[in-house]
C-alpha cells in the first residue's frame, strides 16, 4: 500500500531529475548561455554528439 503511493513521487523525481541533466547538457553545449559561454560554446562534454 506505500509502495503506491511512494511510487508516483518517485517517477516524477526521476523525471524532474532527467529533465535537468537535459537542461544542462543543452546550457553547455549552446554559446549564447554563461555556462556554455565558459566552456567555450562547444561543450567539453560531447558524449550525445560523438555518438550521432
Amino acid at each position: 500500500m506505500l509502495l503506491c503511493v511512494v511510487c508516483p513521487f518517485l517517477v516524477i523525481g526521476w523525471l524532474f531529475q532527467l529533465s535537468v541533466l537535459v537542461a544542462l547538457e543543452i546550457a553547455c553545449q549552446s554559446p549564447l548561455t554563461p555556462l556554455g559561454k565558459q566552456k567555450g560554446g562547444t561543450g567539453e562534454r560531447r558524449s550525445l554528439g560523438a555518438r550521432q
